[in-house]
């Protein structure tokens, strides 16, 4: 099918509504990842019966932030079409009556707000008043519609005319040459013109109409027009009714393509010459103090801006569809046109009779009856617990509010969502295990049965599972493994029995206990939290039986239980040794400093900043202990990550900000909480301001470098130095360790809208150093075969780097603002900014860093000898070749190991590491059991539902490494594994 063409000038252009394209060629077709599932989502929630109970349903999505940004679209897109069912229907019926035809504002609002109050719109506490207001809103909304091609009038449901004057005569240039047109074509080209002017949202806010209403986003100001001169604040914009030269807007491309079609032989230039003459008359016409528009387009005085202009929405009326007619290019529906010409911007096609409007979803959905509002709440592990249980409840509880629970894989285990029969999957679960918990949420009941609906995105995950269903579905299920030896883990575990101990032993059955942060930290000395420390180096005899007999044997000494290493380790003052005496200086310089601030602004009569201040400081200083110490790390939570960091939120005085705990492990964050970026919760947009800074203290900062064709990253290079392994030449940078976390800006005024916020930045995975250094021994064979070496560690370190794309950030040492770009430090003073915590302003240097972060894992490296892999389609092929042979023999989950490359003294060398913070044991299993990982490779390779040099996701193909798709070729890996087997093989056989 043909999409595009060029033209005899060069220029690509859509072959059906002739727009240029700024591309080479035509842009693939993309639905996005929300809007398909949220078609499916609304069709499944009108189909729901409506009975005693409301219609309700679980969407799952494989992360939280698909989870939180779908419960605001689907919420915001439903009611959206909910409000124009409810308007529709209420048109219809009103024009049927006598006298119907025409209806205004003033005579719907009333008819309207009784509409809302039958279809479930309005709470019991609504005041009349304020239900009119809302229904106005409604209106003026419907009028303004910044989806004009699918509002009513857009659908063709209703026409939109404005309300003709009885005193009005068409301006004498309209009908003499070179425009020459009758009386009825010079109104449709006012009407037209200002029409302009309502998609802008250039009108009078009746009383009562808050612009600041989610309604309007993201048009939450005023607007208005004047002759020429644009202009623009944070609470107003106004428009230029002729554009400056030699630009162009919307009224004068119409009337440059009205002139040329009365008169095609003038030059374009001409025709603009004229239009913009025409323009100029036609704004002196309606702005005239004896103008027959006096009443539609109304002057006011803006101060520091003169008189601008603005519609009046009650001169517009909905009337019902007559004869319509519809563009040739773009499909537009109009009611009226002058000498044909389609108001779309630079649209080339012609507007025509339409016999019969073809089928369109909108004007079908708009036509149903109303069947009230849908209320979605995202379900993730960004809310706080109380507000996950508040959410939860509203869910399940038969006299609550919230339809559709938008879930991560945080609902897929241990939730009784009761009679529910309904689950939407917005994408295929990464492995059937995911697919068999997600749609278990569903039919719980004997007396229920379950409607399971899948949507496969256009992703190669999806796509081969939509493909091949069959083989997914029923997919094995991995029996689940537990690690006992991870020691990050049980060292959690250990700290919850001593501070279990320590509270039995002091507190003993007394409601006193330090249950919040405050009472635990107080200011330091003498407090609850100095007094855990004292009992932890006292070495209680009991504690230590205690712990003898709940601690695996093979951690004892890595642990020191008998030697209280681990007790010495927590009880350390040091923040960057300890995790307690981290949170315990974060919690305290928290307090410290609300204190000092609310004390400031209450010295300073600002009474109302104060109690925004104090609120928060309660926030802070009435936290839970017990949560508070499981997300710092120090006693163990559901998930366990190691290196948890939040995006701090409980500064901002938004009320939503204390519902919400934003926290990544550190891999993640570098890059999803980088200065910039941002996360959506709580249908909200939180950007990160800058990193959290403790007083005192500074991060952690190192000196590196990285070698781009060996995958390496070395730490405190030498200046000018090169790369160790390949001698090129490497850049010397610098990298911060975030390990205090991200301080989040106030969340703009405007919502979401229905553009998902973009992923600025991606980090990287490298590898920097094995550990202590041990000989690589013959894992393949008989040991002195030497086909494939391996060795294995426990300490092995990698590195995930975030440089912004090379930019880089600029980092304020003293307040912690930062922000990406600028190759080089600012001079003092030059750096003026806001202290991303307070908003007070800080001059201080800004200076050019990375962020970065080390982990240690489990780590086992091979190394394949006389095999050639030098090309990235090789060692990408047999790396994944490995990475899913492994995961398959160990019966693991997609998730649970890792992979990557690195080249040393050129050659390549394969690395399986553990995902699971602290190690697993899984990269230990493939270490030691390799010949059966390798087998399992090969057979991996040996899939027959692709071709040769090709891959799938029935062989090498993964959820995680899609980005490397177009680079897997399962026969090169077949190659290098079969050869490898077949030499150990002959090598047995000689050793034998």
């Amino acid at each position: 099918m043909t999409v595009a063409a060029r033209t005899e000038s060069g220029a690509v252009r859509c072959v059906n509504c002739k727009a240029p394209s700024s591309q080479r060629g035509p842009r693939r077709l993309s639905l996005g990842s929300d809007a398909p599932p949220a078609v499916i989502a609304s069709a499944l929630f009108d189909a729901l019966p409506r009975g005693e109970e409301r219609p309700r349903f679980l969407a799952f999505s494989d992360s939280r932030q698909d989870a939180a940004f779908f419960a605001a679209y689907l919420e915001r897109t439903y009611n959206r079409t909910a409000r124009r069912r409810v308007i529709y229907q209420v048109l219809r019926e009103t024009w049927e009556t006598p006298g119907g035809e025409g209806l205004r504002l003033e005579s719907l609002g009333s008819r309207l707000a009784s509409a809302m109050d039958r279809a479930g719109f309005f709470t019991s506490d609504t005041s009349a008043l304020r239900r009119k207001d809302l229904a106005v809103e409604w209106l003026i909304a419907e009028l303004t519609a910044m989806d004009e091609r699918q509002s009513l009038a857009g659908v063709g449901l209703a026409e939109l005319r404005l309300a003709r004057p009885g005193t009005w005569t068409p301006p004498r240039p309209l009908l003499s040459p070179p425009w020459s047109l009758t009386p009825e074509e010079a109104w449709v080209l006012l009407e037209e013109l200002l029409k302009t002017l309502l998609a802008a949202q250039v009108v009078s806010m009746p009383q009562g109409v808050d612009v600041s209403s989610e309604i309007f986003e993201p048009r939450n100001k005023r607007y208005a027009v004047r002759q020429d001169g644009p202009a623009r604040t944070a609470e107003l914009e106004i428009l230029s009714w002729v554009p400056q030269h030699p630009a162009i807007n919307r009224r004068l491309d119409y009337l440059v393509r009205i002139h040329q079609a009365k008169n095609p032989t003038a030059s374009v230039g001409e025709s603009k010459t004229t239009a913009r003459a025409l323009l100029q008359d036609i704004w002196r016409y309606l702005s005239d103090q004896d103008s027959p528009f006096r009443s539609i387009l109304q002057p006011s005085n803006e101060p520091n801006h003169g008189i601008v202009y603005r519609l009046n929405p009650n001169s517009w009326e909905f009337r019902p569809p007559r004869a319509l007619l519809q563009c040739s290019s773009c499909g537009t529906i109009e009611p009226a046109a002058v000498a044909g010409v389609c108001p779309s911007f630079r649209c080339s096609g012609r507007l025509e009779p339409a016999s019969e409007l073809p089928l369109d979803h909108y004007r079908a959905m708009y036509q149903e009856p109303p069947l009230g509002p849908m209320y979605a709440e995202e379900h993730t592990a960004q809310w706080s617990t109380q507000k996950a249980s508040e959410i939860q409840g509203d869910f399940v509880s038969k006299n609550g509010r919230v339809n559709v629970l938008s879930c991560s894989t945080t609902f897929e285990l241990g939730v009784d969502v009761g009679e529910l029969e309904v689950v939407l999957l917005r994408n295929v679960p990464p492995s059937a295990a995911n697919y068999v918990q997600r749609a278990g949420r569903a039919g719980r009941r004997a007396s229920s049965a379950a409607l399971i609906v899948t949507f496969a995105q256009l992703r190669p995950h999806d796509r081969q599972v939509f493909a091949y269903p069959l083989n997914y579905v029923a997919g094995k299920v991995p029996a689940p493994q537990i690690p006992s030896g991870n020691v990050p883990i049980v060292r959690r575990h250990v700290h919850s029995v001593a501070l279990s101990r320590f509270l039995r032993t002091n507190y003993g059955k007394s409601p006193e206990w330090p249950r919040v942060v405050e009472k635990f930290f107080g200011d330091g000395a003498g407090s609850p939290c100095e007094e855990f420390r004292q009992y932890l180096l006292s070495r209680d005899a009991g504690l230590r039986d205690e712990l003898t007999r709940i601690v695996p044997p093979e951690l004892h000494e890595e642990l020191g239980v008998q030697d209280w290493a681990w007790a010495a380790a927590l009880a350390d003052p040091d923040p960057f040794q300890s995790p307690l005496a981290r949170v315990e200086r974060e919690k305290i310089a928290d307090m410290q400093q609300y204190r000092r601030l609310m004390d400031e602004a209450a010295a300073n009569h600002r009474f109302q900043q104060a109690d925004r201040y104090q609120k928060v400081l309660n926030t802070i200083s009435r936290a839970e202990l017990l949560g508070t110490l499981a997300s710092a790390n120090v006693l163990p939570k559901y998930g366990f990550p190691v290196d948890v960091v939040p995006l701090k939120t409980a500064h901002v005085s938004a009320e939503v900000a204390r519902d919400i705990e934003l926290q990544r492990d550190l891999r993640v964050a570098v890059s999803e909480y980088a200065p910039g970026s941002g996360v959506v919760a709580a249908k909200q947009f939180w950007k990160s301001a800058g990193l959290q800074l403790l007083p005192n203290r500074q991060l952690p900062e190192r000196k590196y470098a990285v070698c781009e064709r060996c995958n390496r990253i070395y730490l405190d290079p030498e200046a000018g130095g090169s790369c160790p392994q390949c001698h090129g030449q490497t850049m010397n940078r610098t990298f911060v360790d975030p390990v205090f976390g991200f301080v989040a800006a106030p969340p703009p005024r405007k919502g979401l809208g229905e553009e998902r916020p973009p992923r600025i930045f991606a980090s990287r995975m490298l590898f920097y150093d094995f550990g202590p250094q041990q000989d690589r021994t013959c894992v393949l064979g008989p040991p002195s075969a030497h086909l494939v070496l391996g060795r294995f560690t426990r300490q092995g370190s990698l590195a995930v780097i975030n440089n912004a794309y090379g930019r880089g950030f600029r980092l304020c040492h003293t307040c912690g603002f930062a922000t990406a770009g600028a190759a080089a430090p600012t001079r003092e003073g030059n750096g003026s900014h806001k202290h991303p915590v307070t908003g007070q302003k800080c001059t201080k240097t800004l200076a050019r860093v990375d962020l970065g972060h080390l982990f240690t894992s489990d780590i086992a490296e091979f190394k394949f000898v006389d095999q050639d892999l030098a090309a990235d389609s090789a060692r990408a092929s047999v790396l994944a070749a490995l990475r899913e042979g492994a995961r398959r023999f160990l019966k693991a989950g997609d998730d649970d190991l890792g992979g990557l490359t690195y080249l040393e003294a050129g050659q390549p060398v394969f690395v399986l590491y553990d995902n699971v913070p602290g190690g697993a044991g899984l990269a230990r299993s493939a270490f030691e059991q390799f010949a059966c990982v390798m087998r399992e490779a090969l057979e991996v390779c040996n899939c027959s539902a692709c071709g040769e040099h090709s891959s799938c996701y029935g062989c090498l193909r993964t959820y995680q490494n899609q980005h490397q798709h177009d680079q897997l070729d399962r026969t090169i890996a077949q190659e290098v594994i079969t050869s490898a087997l077949e030499r150990a093989g002959s090598a047995a056989a000689a050793a034998s």
